[in-house]
């Protein structure tokens, strides 16, 4: 079973992994996680590329380096752990790139023509934190911000995941609620569906 954690950056999402991997193999159940972008040699070119502060973007080259990076992560990464058996747990997927490069309904229609070629999850969860909340987490930590961590840019992709919400392509997920609350929600909805 592959599940993708969505959210902006500073929603938690790493943190939620961690605890929702806890709880699932607690049951027993084989857990892999992974992230994109990834650590490949695509995924290292993606994040010299955001660590850059003052550069101006496009985000035509940002969506097809990510569907490559996906498509190197699909065949080398998931597909690997799936067939060991087995949950595997993506922090960002597909949905990350339609809520982040798809800038209009014409771009989002050529964003989901480029991740054509990777699977769906079988879940895919958008972890809910308002922009401004996420800007303060952001504020706070020490690691250095990508080009994308600024109010502007996330309201816009807070926007577009609610929107990706309301297809049903992802399920919401309160993410001002505490990280056991929010991971133990998340482990019901995976455990209802292997069951």
């Amino acid at each position: 079973m592959l599940v993708a954690i969505e959210g902006l950056d500073g929603s938690g999402k790493s943190t939620i992994i961690k605890a929702l991997s806890k709880i699932l193999r607690k049951r027993g159940l084989n857990v892999f996680i992974t992230s994109e972008p990834t650590d490949g040699p695509i995924g290292k070119i993606i994040k010299q590329y955001l660590a850059k502060e003052n550069r101006s973007r496009d985000i035509r080259m940002e969506a097809l380096l990510f569907a490559a990076d996906r498509i190197w992560h699909v065949n080398n990464v998931i597909k690997p752990m799936l067939e060991k058996g087995g949950i595997v747990i993506t922090d960002r997927y597909k949905y990350s790139s339609l809520a982040y490069q798809a800038m209009s309904s014409k771009d989002e229609k050529w964003v989901e023509e480029i991740n054509k070629f990777v699977p769906e999850a079988n879940l895919a969860f958008f972890i809910d934190v308002t922009p401004e909340n996420c800007i303060k987490r952001l504020n706070l930590s020490k690691r250095k911000k990508s080009i994308m961590e600024n109010l502007k840019n996330l309201k816009k992709v807070y926007e577009r995941y609610l929107k990706l919400v309301k297809r049903g392509k992802l399920i919401r997920i309160n993410g001002e609620k505490d990280v056991q609350s929010i991971s133990g929600e998340i482990a019901w909805f995976i455990l209802e569906k292997l069951s």
